[in-house]
């Protein structure tokens, strides 16, 4: 029986991804029993830039000289885009997945073949990463292959975390060298483990509810007389079951269960297929109609910029990050904010929705 495997991603002074196993027993046949894995990633690449977005595309472990041992424990096939340098001190969990119990010695990461970065005044580039160092696998994607010591138990839980050391990284010829390295779990410290993932609620009680994942695996959530609630309309505010919802919270690496400290639920018009997106980032220019962000995370397309262009008309909804009504006139430098549009060309987003987060005072 297959187990559930997480994922988390996180960056610090280095840049880590981590993935969090949890082993659980089940089944009659030894053979089949696996762990529950957890995935983080952080981050550092030195002084010299303020941020550097990868495009993380897939996440395998296997053994050493048994390539038809590696197996996939997170994949995103339209690429999720994170700016790893703004995850130091935390690790972003990334999902769930199954893994067969075993010990595995190598994992591979698959990457646009391209990373954006500002330097530390402000002026963006894209930089090629080195394929000298990876293995070209098509369409501008890059394969990376490194050590870990890795113990999958089938009644327990684990973690496997993915360093991006940008410490190590270095620029040979104009190419990106990237260094990524196991963290051990021991060594991610005091960092925090937060989760913001998005799925379907397939079981609802009092006080938690089940949020399947796209990968069809499923993690559990705990709600509170403290958890938020708020839907991207403004229609509701009653969790339940068949909604897709996004869950932010605080991550338990013990069980992999989630503490929501806020839940919206996602009830705006889904159409536009593939150039429907949703990013987040923080403001930088504000102009008539329109704002730059600096790119934290994006879903649904490969940046070519570490900045985007984000436009809006009277049709587009506003709203504060624990449910109010917003406005423009609220949008300030420096503030955080959601988008959810339709990308319009490669650096500009039609809003559908701009949800601000907004410091009490």
């Amino acid at each position: 029986m297959m187990r559930k495997l997480a994922f988390w991603l996180c960056a610090a002074a280095l840049g880590v991804l981590m993935v969090a196993l949890s082993g659980c027993g089940g089944g009659t046949n030894s053979e089949t029993r696996a762990g529950s894995v957890g995935i983080f990633v952080t981050d550092q690449f030195h002084t010299q830039y303020s941020q550097v977005v990868f495009t993380l595309y897939r996440i395998e472990v296997g053994r050493q000289g048994d390539p038809n041992s590696f197996q996939t424990v997170f994949e995103e096939s339209s690429g999720l885009a994170l700016d790893v340098r703004a995850l130091a001190n935390l690790a972003q969990f990334l999902g769930v997945g199954s893994l067969p119990a075993g010990v595995y010695n190598r994992a591979r990461i698959t990457v646009a073949d391209k990373i954006q970065v500002t330097h530390a005044g402000s002026t963006t580039a894209t930089l090629d990463l080195d394929a000298g160092l990876g293995r070209p696998v098509g369409s501008g994607q890059l394969q990376f292959e490194f050590p870990i010591q890795l113990t999958v138990v089938a009644s327990g839980n684990t973690t496997l975390i993915v360093d991006f050391d940008l410490p190590s990284f270095s620029i040979v010829n104009g190419l990106v060298r990237p260094a990524l390295r196991h963290l051990r779990d021991d060594e991610l410290g005091n960092r925090r483990r937060e989760a913001e993932l998005s799925g379907t609620i397939t079981a609802l009680a009092e006080n938690s509810f089940t949020l399947q994942l796209r990968n069809g695996r499923v993690v559990q959530v705990q709600t509170s007389a403290q958890t938020v609630i708020t839907s991207e309309s403004g229609n509701t505010s009653t969790l339940a079951v068949g909604q897709r919802v996004k869950v932010y919270g605080a991550v338990n690496p013990v069980d992999l269960t989630i503490t929501a400290l806020r839940v919206k639920i996602k009830d705006l018009d889904e159409d536009d297929g593939v150039n429907r997106v949703e990013v987040k980032g923080i403001v930088t220019q504000i102009g008539e109609r329109q704002f730059t962000l600096r790119l934290l995370r994006a879903r649904q397309f490969t940046p070519q910029n570490a900045a985007l262009t984000i436009t809006y008309t009277s049709g587009t909804r506003w709203i504060h990050d624990e449910g109010q009504i917003a406005s423009p006139d609220q949008l300030r430098l420096g503030m955080e904010v959601e988008v959810k549009g339709t990308l319009s060309s490669p650096g500009e987003i039609q809003a559908v929705l701009i949800e601000l987060e907004i410091e009490e005072d």
